[in-house]
């Protein structure tokens, strides 16, 4: 089957939609030979081998990349783009990760599968009638998102196709550690906690900031994070010496760091602000299915996260994880001391992170159930 992946990210980028589209491709061309992912990318030149072997992409797929727009215009190119392949090209199935590229498909009657993350395109009354006729038409065969949270409230705006809705949560890749890891993590610490993702608000880089006096004694490593947000937290937290700041690293790097910590956080508020727009889904917090939590599962390592829906419905409490409440710094402080003075519960629940992982969450197990594989 020909399969055409119709992407809004850009790629090579920081950002985690980018690990998932290619993630996405790099397994679906597993199953499926001939299929091309076209997105966005800041140049219009990229080096693809490049970017297959920082991703640790292992398949072969076409990628076509056009330069990221920066005004209305530019998206009218970028969609006159995709209209026109289409056009010219005969594919068999079409995956999209933005509503908008069911317009071109249904004029088309193509076959095709939708992705969503988040709902803040049907806050806008003409989109949402449009996509309510849309999303109603036989040609869609299913609509995939990342939590029930995220379905319940879909359901709500469209009850008319319900039975479309399947929730897939995101995924982990199955890295291939060496033996002998070198030490990644600065200092000389016997115990250390780490964090990895983004320094958007809401992420819980508050939460840390008032957990590192409490352990002057342990390690706090913050993974990730660019620009005007790494620069506020780090120059914020410069006073505490027992504070690493590492900025964005390369994706396959990732395992590596968090295989050298003790505790991975996942420390999410329930608001989380990941960009400037008037839009009232501009909040994700309650959609989120964070890559983070999967790629901590992923090297059997314990997990202190926010009790929170969307994280519930991954992480079950003193089983794969320590839930606390979400603002509330004692049980954050409780759930630390908790882990580090029992060695053997640390353990087990890093062993039962991994178990699900294995079993649920890794990116062959999200194509097996989006495409109905065995």
């Amino acid at each position: 089957m020909k399969i055409l992946y119709l992407s809004n990210s850009i790629i090579p980028s920081i950002n985690a939609n980018s690990i998932h589209a290619l993630k996405m491709c790099d397994i679906i061309s597993q199953y499926y030979k001939e299929l091309t992912l076209i997105c966005l990318s800041e140049k219009l030149n990229i080096n693809i081998e490049q970017i297959k072997q920082n991703y640790n992409l292992r398949n072969n797929f076409q990628i076509i990349n056009r330069k990221k727009y920066s005004n209305r215009f530019g998206v009218i190119l970028y969609y006159l783009f995709i209209f026109l392949h289409i056009l010219k090209n005969n594919y068999d199935f079409y995956y999209c990760r933005h509503p908008f590229f069911l317009i071109p498909l249904f004029l088309f009657r193509k076959n095709h599968i939708l992705e969503l993350h988040d709902l803040r395109i049907f806050n806008n009354k003409i989109y949402f009638f449009i996509f309510k006729y849309l999303l109603s038409l036989q040609k869609l065969k299913k609509i995939i998102v990342i939590s029930d949270q995220l379905k319940l409230d879909f359901k709500k705006l469209y009850p008319n196709i319900s039975k479309k809705i399947f929730t897939v949560h995101d995924a982990a890749s199955k890295f291939e550690l060496n033996i002998n890891l070198k030490k990644y993590l600065k200092g000389t610490y016997k115990f250390n906690l780490l964090y990895v993702g983004s320094l958007h608000t809401g992420k819980g880089l508050e939460i840390i900031e008032k957990l590192i006096p409490n352990f002057k004694e342990f390690g706090f490593h913050i993974v990730g994070g660019a620009g005007k947000s790494l620069e506020f937290w780090s120059n914020k937290l410069k006073i505490n010496k027992n504070v690493y700041f590492y900025g964005h690293i390369p994706h396959l790097s990732v395992p590596n760091y968090i295989n050298n910590a003790d505790i991975c956080l996942l420390p999410n508020q329930k608001n989380i602000k990941i960009f400037n727009t008037k839009n009232k889904y501009i909040e994700i917090g309650k959609y989120t299915s964070p890559l983070k939590l999967f790629e901590y599962m992923s090297q059997g390592k314990s997990i202190i996260a926010s009790d929170l829906p969307n994280i519930n419905e991954v992480l079950k409490n003193n089983y794969n994880s320590i839930l606390c409440k979400s603002n509330k710094i004692e049980d954050w402080i409780s759930a630390i001391q908790k882990l580090q003075n029992d060695k053997e519960l640390n353990l087990k629940i890093g062993i039962n992170a991994k178990k699900d992982f294995e079993k649920y969450y890794t990116w062959e197990k999200r194509v097996q159930t989006i495409f109905d594989l065995k």
